[in-house]
C-alpha cells in the first residue's frame, strides 16, 4: 500500500506582509460558517454552538500557519458545500457522533497537504450534517477510507462507479468517461494500466473482481479462461460499500 498522503503537495509559498494572518483568517472563517448554519432551515441555535465548539477543539491544537491556513480553507469549503443546502439534520448534527466524526475529519484535513483531498474532507463534513444518519461505525470506517485515498484511487473508483451510474459518468473528464463502456468488458489495458490501484482499492473494499460467463467471441487475453464452448471474463467493479461511499461523497457542488 502506497503512502495514504496524496503525492501532490501544497506548494510552499513565501512570507508576503500584506498577506491575512493565518489565525485571523480562520477566525473569520469559522465566524462565517456559524452565521451561515444559524440561516439554515431547520437549525437551532444550539448547533451553531456545536460547530464553533468542534472548530475550537481543532484550533486549539494548531501551533503552525500552514496547518491554520488548511484549516481556514476546509472550513471555507464547508461553508461552500452547505450553502446550496435546503436543511441540515439537526438533531444528529447535535450528536455526540457528529461530534466526534467532525473533529477527525477536520483534524485529518489540517494534516492532508493537497488540497483537492481537504474538499472531499469538506464534503464528508457536509454529508454528515446533511444525509441521513448511519452508525457510527459505518461514517468512522468511511473516514478511514477517505485518509487511505489518494486521488487517483478517487478517479478510477469514480470511473467505476460510473460504470452503473449516469449521473456520476456526467462529472467525469471526456477521457475518462470514453474509457467507461471497456471497463465492463475488462479490457486488458485498462486493467493492467490500473491494476495497482484496482488491488489497492480491493483491499479497502470498495471494488471487487467479478465475473460474467457467455458465448462470446473475443480475442485470448489475460483473465479470461476458456470454459466450455465460452469464456469467463473476469472485471474490476465496484462493490456495495463502495457505492454507498460514492453516493455520501456525491454533492450538488461539483463543478
Amino acid at each position: 500500500m502506497p503512502d495514504k498522503r496524496s503525492a501532490s503537495p501544497d506548494e510552499p509559498k513565501a512570507a508576503d506582509q500584506n498577506e491575512p494572518d493565518a489565525v485571523e483568517t480562520s477566525l473569520e472563517a469559522a465566524a462565517g460558517l456559524s452565521t451561515m448554519l444559524a440561516l439554515l432551515p431547520g437549525v437551532a441555535g444550539t448547533v451553531g454552538g456545536v460547530v464553533g465548539g468542534v472548530l475550537a477543539q481543532v484550533f486549539s491544537g494548531i501551533s503552525s500557519d500552514r496547518r491554520m491556513q488548511r484549516l481556514a480553507e476546509t472550513v471555507a469549503l464547508l461553508r461552500g458545500e452547505l450553502e446550496a443546502v435546503v436543511e441540515i439534520q439537526g438533531d444528529y448534527v447535535r450528536s455526540e457522533d457528529f461530534e466526534d466524526l467532525a473533529e477527525k475529519a477536520l483534524r485529518q484535513a489540517v494534516d492532508e497537504r493537497h488540497s483537492e483531498k481537504r474538499r472531499l474532507y469538506a464534503r464528508f463534513i457536509s454529508g454528515l450534517a446533511t444525509s441521513p444518519p448511519a452508525t457510527y461505525d459505518e461514517r468512522r470506517q468511511q473516514l478511514r477510507t477517505l485518509d487511505e485515498l489518494q486521488l487517483r484511487h478517487v478517479d478510477v473508483l469514480m470511473m467505476l462507479a460510473a460504470v452503473e451510474d449516469e449521473t456520476t459518468a456526467a462529472k467525469l473528464s471526456p477521457e475518462q468517461r470514453q474509457e467507461v463502456p471497456f471497463i465492463e468488458l475488462g479490457r486488458h489495458d485498462w486493467v493492467h494500466e490500473n491494476h495497482e490501484i484496482l488491488d489497492q482499492l480491493t483491499a479497502m473494499g470498495l471494488a471487487r473482481t467479478a465475473t460474467r460467463s457467455g458465448p462470446i467471441r473475443l480475442r485470448k487475453k489475460r483473465g479470461e479462461q476458456e470454459v466450455e464452448g465460452g469464456r469467463i471474463r473476469t472485471f474490476p467493479q465496484i462493490s456495495e460499500y463502495g457505492r454507498r461511499f460514492v453516493e455520501f461523497l456525491a454533492s450538488d457542488a461539483d463543478e
